[in-house]
């Protein structure tokens, strides 16, 4: 089974006013899986829809998939989307029952990640699987891992490296998979934690941080910490100083990758 439901239950309540698709992450989305419109994508872990609903306006019918009922009460509706409530390890979706398949930002929170493979495959046995995840290991280091030390040591523990994952999806999948690296823009839409490099001041938005299950993994008092020396930092004009190219960066790497499961032939 994924996390409890009680987990985005409690910290999605306002995920719909801080998160949304980035056109961009759509486009890279759309492109690796590689399916004219009219076809028909599952979104597994689908949050409140955002993807989902992006991927309908292009044409394609969707079947998301999501376990929070709260986050999928803030879903909008649309046509071509059909919403179900259930886990990744097992789909309330039939055997190839679609053409291709999306899972965003969801797979470090699967408890049985083969399993969830198995799920995905099942129901996708003969279309594109595409997976975007992270490896905190490949990320540049930036300011947010000095204020806030133990949400980076913590992530080692939640995300898995990037070559043991794929090495893992292969023998679950018995497929290739593809590696595309997605540097995250200065003015990313969809602000999960590590979106907000180029804006710090999101930090100190309880809106913004109640979203971000990292920071959620770690003691109250850490994050405290941090958000207080952050704070201070950006009032007294010290974090500029600290950071004196934060503002002419374009993009960062941050560890995101898109892994795109092609089918067996």
């Amino acid at each position: 089974m994924t996390e409890s439901l009680n987990f985005y239950d409690t910290i999605g309540r306002q995920y719909s006013q801080v998160r949304e698709a980035d056109p961009r992450v759509t486009e890279m989305l759309l492109r690796e899986l590689a399916l004219q419109p009219g076809k028909c994508i599952a979104d597994v872990g689908a949050g409140t829809g955002n993807y989902a609903l992006a991927l309908a306006e292009r044409g394609y019918h969707v079947r998301a998939v999501e376990p929070s009922q709260v986050m999928l009460s803030q879903a909008r509706p649309h046509p071509q989307v059909q919403y179900s409530q259930g886990y990744a390890e097992e789909l309330p979706l039939e055997n190839a029952g679609v053409d291709a398949m999306i899972c965003v930002n969801a797979i470090h929170h699967f408890r049985d990640l083969d399993r969830a493979v198995r799920e995905m495959d099942r129901v996708c046995n003969e279309g594109r699987i595409v997976i975007l995840t992270a490896d905190v290991r490949l990320a540049e280091s930036y300011w947010f891992n000095d204020y806030f030390p133990d949400v980076f040591d913590n992530n080692l523990l939640r995300f898995q490296p990037l070559n043991d994952l794929v090495v893992r999806l292969r023998r679950v999948s018995r497929r290739r998979v593809w590696i595309t690296p997605l540097h995250i823009p200065h003015d990313f839409a969809d602000l999960f934690c590590g979106a907000a490099w180029s804006r710090p001041q999101a930090c100190l938005s309880p809106t913004f941080r109640s979203c971000w299950s990292s920071l959620t993994s770690v003691s109250l008092r850490s994050v405290e910490d941090g958000l207080r020396r952050l704070a201070k930092d950006l009032e007294t004009g010290e974090f500029r100083r600290r950071y004196p190219d934060l503002q002419r960066r374009q993009e960062m790497d941050l560890g995101i990758r898109i892994l795109t499961l092609l089918p067996r032939t």
